[in-house]
């Protein structure tokens, strides 16, 4: 008998970026949920049919994973919005750690963007984490230094009980809109 996949739970799952780049590496998604009805659809045709509309405020007992992820709404923060420091979609990802402790979970991976972990929320929300024992870092990375034809920085904060990862970017060289759009199939408009 062989090892089972290591388990997810995705808050504020969108459209299933974070749950189909876990798939991707081996994890198993359990439970996805977002408040957007078209989020969730495309989640369920991208990753599956796991995913549910609610509000993540609203924390089912009884699950459990390995791993929660979660990308809280920015608009509070980032910078092309207003930065609305009462924005009451900020104060969101104080559920996080509550997840983590109704889950069980070993690890948490918040993203964001960078703005995110100078916030106030986000420092109440990592000693929250903090004091059911996980050990917290952050990373800010650029999608461009990915090979995504996009210039998007991003925050990365991992929350974990097993140990923090030592992170070494090797950065890809930068990909155009053209390159990327060029391996996508032509459609013909019959």
């Amino acid at each position: 008998m062989g090892l089972s996949s290591p388990t997810v739970v995705d808050l504020f799952c969108g459209a299933g970026l974070l749950s189909y780049g876990f798939c991707s590496a081996g994890f198993r998604p359990v439970f996805a949920i977002d408040n957007n009805e078209d989020s969730i659809a495309s989640y369920r045709r991208n990753v599956g049919r796991l995913a549910c509309v609610g509000d993540v405020r609203s924390i089912p007992t009884g699950l459990r994973c390995e791993v929660d992820v979660a990308g809280p709404p920015c608009q509070g923060f980032s910078l092309l919005g207003k930065r609305d420091s009462q924005d009451p979609r900020n104060c969101l990802c104080l559920v996080v750690p509550l997840w983590a402790q109704e889950t069980q979970c070993k690890v948490v991976v918040v993203e964001n963007v960078p703005q995110f972990i100078k916030s106030y929320q986000y420092s109440a929300m990592v000693t929250e984490l903090k004091n059911q024992g996980f050990a917290v870092k952050s990373w800010m990375f650029n999608a461009a230094d990915f090979g995504t034809p996009q210039n998007r920085k991003r925050s990365f904060t991992i929350a974990s009980k097993i140990g923090l990862p030592e992170i070494s970017l090797k950065k890809k060289q930068k990909t155009t809109v053209r390159e990327a759009f060029k391996s996508l199939p032509s459609q013909n408009s019959d």
